[in-house]
């Protein structure tokens, strides 16, 4: 009575217990709207991208000065999203996910709404940088797969992510250009932010929190100890990772430069390569390459990645995918004529898609449960780093032999290769195919150990039932030596002895 009363009384946990098999915590309904999340706001995020050049020319100068103004806004996103995402993040795992992706959602909102009406540069700076510090809805998205699906579903979950990311960047800038010459810069903007308050309010209604929220209320602090209070706060959005996790972020360091390495350098590489300079030319044929990778970024995802896991595994997936990435770079190296080059582009993009979940995979395999949304945080972190000093780090590589930017590249990710490859066969599956699959074996092992022990002795069923029979004879012998004695002492002594003798053999069986 009282386990029953404590079961009525007992309140509803904030987040159901795991099932077996498919969905943790989550419903394919959540899935579907992070995915419609991430690709607004990517597409928001992509609507400034045509009228930047527009807005800096506003704010007057020369050419020059234009150029490098429209470089600084540029990557000023990039900068602000490197340095906020570990902010973000730890905050999503202190407080959940939900009001800190509301609060990113309206910061772009703001920014946007900044950047429409702003009249000279530091406006401007400004707004692309509160764009950059609340633009972490990826990586808070990503947390949140992580937590309302299972380890044997996520990989598919986050490559079909991917797609919806490319398609949000893809739409973006021709919505955005097309919104331009309808009303100008100011009906452009004032759109954008629409679309981030729509997305705003597709997370309030649709968005469930999967995280609870860790945060404790401290004392506040007195005059004397407010500086050790603000140092232990500062530190605690940075949490400890083990070494792995930092691997891993270097990792995607060294891969993230591809896609923007190849914007910065192909375009010139190609005219210098096979168009004696003429660019109309090789922006055509830098078209087409695009156009090929916005076709794998699209395609691979929503239809190949998915039964391409299925039937070769996890880890062959991550051999696979950046064998095929390599090979594309170092075909882009020695490629003699404009179709080849494009073919191996479409190859490294490609390959591109299938190592496109690993690294998060790992990082969701690897983080401590607390540190999730930090960890995917200091992922976006280190990646927009390297999509910031890439190009300028490559250049002068670029100066001494253009082709030599490909076979870098090729190199480098053959490295990152070995690197994670090795943490993913550490760290196993984990999936519960594997565990089952474990499990079988080690009880087959058993079997086959056990095997001749039971053709010699018997089951063990058998063994203890033999064991009680015989302590059931034990007190009737007992009786039997202690009773009185009659004329019948020979046949006693004989039953006696035969009892015995049964005993010894039962004994003897066991």
């Amino acid at each position: 009575a009282e386990l029953k009363s404590e079961e009525q009384t007992c309140t509803v946990p904030l987040s159901p217990p795991s099932s077996s098999s498919g969905m943790v915590r989550g419903s394919k309904w959540a899935i579907w709207t992070l995915y419609f999340v991430v690709f607004v706001d990517l597409f928001q995020i992509a609507f400034v991208f045509p009228f930047i050049p527009t807005i800096v020319k506003n704010f007057g100068g020369t050419d020059n000065e234009v150029s490098h103004r429209v470089a600084l806004l540029s990557s000023l996103a990039a900068i602000g999203e490197m340095i906020g995402s570990p902010v973000i993040g730890s905050l999503s795992d202190r407080f959940g996910r939900r009001p800190v992706m509301l609060v990113s959602t309206f910061g772009n909102a703001c920014s946007c709404v900044v950047l429409g009406f702003s009249k000279s540069l530091p406006v401007a700076v400004l707004a692309r940088i509160i764009n950059g510090l609340t633009g972490s809805t990826v990586g808070i998205a990503n947390t949140c797969l992580v937590d309302i699906t299972d380890a044997e579903e996520r990989p598919g979950y986050m490559s079909t992510m991917t797609s919806y990311i490319g398609i949000g960047l893809a739409l973006g800038p021709i919505a955005g250009g097309y919104l331009y010459q309808l009303g100008g810069v100011e009906i452009a903007c004032l759109s954008a932010a629409a679309v981030s308050l729509l997305n705003c309010l597709c997370i309030f209604c649709f968005v469930a929190e999967s995280q609870a929220s860790t945060a404790v209320p401290d004392a506040a602090p007195t005059e004397s100890t407010w500086r050790a209070w603000l140092t232990r706060k500062v530190l605690s959005f940075f949490p400890s990772f083990p070494a792995k996790l930092w691997i891993l972020f270097l990792a995607s360091f060294f891969s993230s430069p591809i896609s923007v390495v190849f914007d910065t350098f192909a375009n010139i590489y190609l005219a210098d390569r096979f168009y004696a300079g003429e660019m109309d030319k090789a922006t055509i044929l830098f078209s087409h390459c695009m156009s090929a990778i916005g076709a794998c970024l699209l395609l691979v995802p929503l239809f190949i990645y998915k039964p391409f896991l299925r039937r070769v595994g996890f880890n062959r997936s991550i051999v696979a995918g950046f064998s095929t990435v390599v090979i594309g770079l170092v075909g882009n190296g020695f490629a003699a004529d404009p179709l080849t080059f494009l073919a191996m582009t479409s190859v490294w993009a490609f390959g591109f898609q299938l190592m496109g979940p690993v690294v998060p995979m790992l990082i969701s395999r690897l983080a401590p449960p607390s540190s999730v949304g930090a960890a995917f945080g200091m992922l976006n972190s280190f990646g927009n780093a390297s999509r910031v000093i890439g190009p300028t780090a490559l250049a002068p590589l670029y100066n001494v032999n253009h082709a030599s930017v490909f076979f870098f590249l090729g190199a480098s990710l053959a490295i990152v290769f070995f690197i994670v490859f090795g943490i993913a066969v550490s760290t196993g599956d984990g999936s519960p195919q594997a565990q089952t699959a474990e499990d079988s074996a080690a009880s087959s092992r058993q079997d086959s150990l056990g095997t001749r022990g039971r053709e010699v002795y018997g089951t063990l069923p058998e063994q203890l039932q033999e064991v009680k029979d015989v302590f059931q004879v034990l007190p009737q012998l007992q009786r039997s030596t202690t009773g009185p004695r009659t004329v019948r002492q020979p046949q006693l002594q004989r039953s006696k002895s035969d009892e015995s003798a049964s005993r010894s053999q039962v004994l003897l069986s066991v």
